[in-house]
């Protein structure tokens, strides 16, 4: 046991903590891993014992199918789940909305880029038309 603690303490805190969350999604799905709880004891000793991060629910994917939630399962796909759908089959989904949008917000910043290098006076105009343009579509949408 004491090489497997030798071999955790040189892994770096990021796999570690991946290692974690590995370990806690695989005893959500019922496989059983040899050792499992004592070595999530030490690890969650380490990173905090409330693993506030292991039901992320602020990530972009996990807002945009929050409706879902009833419907999904955390558990793998392998295993059976009448009636629900495994979370993981949705990242291709997010990957397929996300990837049009992603590409054009590159898009737009790389064309807005040059705007962080005008001068003062360049700003205020551009800030001042802006404005004008602003009201004058309020004026008239009135």
């Amino acid at each position: 046991m004491m090489q497997l603690w030798d071999f955790l303490a040189r892994l770096s805190p990021l796999t570690r903590k991946s290692l974690l969350s590995e370990l806690e999604r695989l005893e959500l799905c019922g496989v059983e891993v040899p050792r499992s709880a004592d070595i999530q004891a030490r690890l969650r000793a380490e990173f905090g014992a409330d693993n506030s991060d292991k039901n992320n629910t602020n990530t972009p994917p996990r807002l945009f199918f929050a409706p879902l939630n009833p419907l999904l399962s955390e558990g793998a796909p392998e295993h059976a789940n009448s009636g629900k759908i495994a979370r993981v089959s949705l990242d291709p989904i997010w990957e397929w909305i996300y990837a049009p949008l992603g590409t054009a917000i590159g898009v737009v910043a790389d064309r807005l880029n040059h705007l962080q290098f005008l001068t003062i006076r360049q700003f205020l105009t551009l800030v001042f038309c802006t404005l004008v343009i602003l009201l004058l579509v309020l004026a008239l949408w009135s």
